[in-house]
């Protein structure tokens, strides 16, 4: 019996496509499901989207390797609901925060004139100024996004590399100023502070 238990131990430990690594642990559990995204927040979750006329499979779909090497076809999207995208908290969350920030801004600025004080505008300039920049660089990246035709997955992933992320850090930089400026009780999102030093 003992001998029998130890060959089985042998030819499992023996096996490679049982215990290496590098073939058990990818995220294939889920790999029959479709991807979904959220495009909004509390949207019902879809299979398709812009860009993304026709369901596909989510995580890992095929392992394969050789002596020297393994090979893994993904669709290279998760099997968690994704979404809303930050293109859309710019547009529905971050702006009309913004918007309503530099309203009072203006409020307050025209009351005080007329009253006769003098108002400094430097901060409504800024916000004024954020809240342009906060649009351009969401068109941009709106733009950037639009199905570009890429006949191949490599051109697909120059595209997103080198045009649709430097977009999205743009979005961000702009996004981050104005988390800075904006009035707390305004602002939609957590912010850094919330994050790290609030209980």
């Amino acid at each position: 019996m003992k001998s029998l238990l130890a060959l089985l131990l042998t030819v499992v430990l023996n096996s490679s496509a049982f215990a290496d690594p590098q073939l058990t642990s990818w995220a294939t559990p889920n790999s029959a499901q479709y991807a979904r995204i959220r495009a909004t927040t509390g949207a019902t979750p879809v299979t398709t989207w812009t860009g993304q006329t026709l369901p596909a499979y989510s995580d890992v779909q095929t392992i394969m390797y050789s002596t020297s090497n393994v090979y893994v076809y993904a669709s290279g999207l998760a099997s968690y609901i994704m979404g809303p995208w930050y293109l859309n908290a710019a547009k529905t969350m971050i702006f009309p925060a913004a918007i309503r920030y530099q309203s009072e801004l203006a409020v307050t600025c025209a009351n005080l004139k007329a009253v006769g004080y003098a108002f400094d505008t430097n901060t409504l300039d800024k916000v004024t100024a954020l809240v342009k920049s906060l649009q351009d660089t969401t068109a941009a990246l709106e733009k950037t996004m639009e199905h570009h035709g890429a006949s191949n997955l490599l051109a697909e992933a120059k595209h997103y590399c080198h045009d649709v992320v430097p977009a999205m850090v743009a979005v961000r930089k702009i996004a981050d100023e104005l988390e800075g400026i904006v009035a707390d009780d305004l602002w939609p999102l957590p912010t850094y502070q919330e994050m790290l030093f609030i209980k």
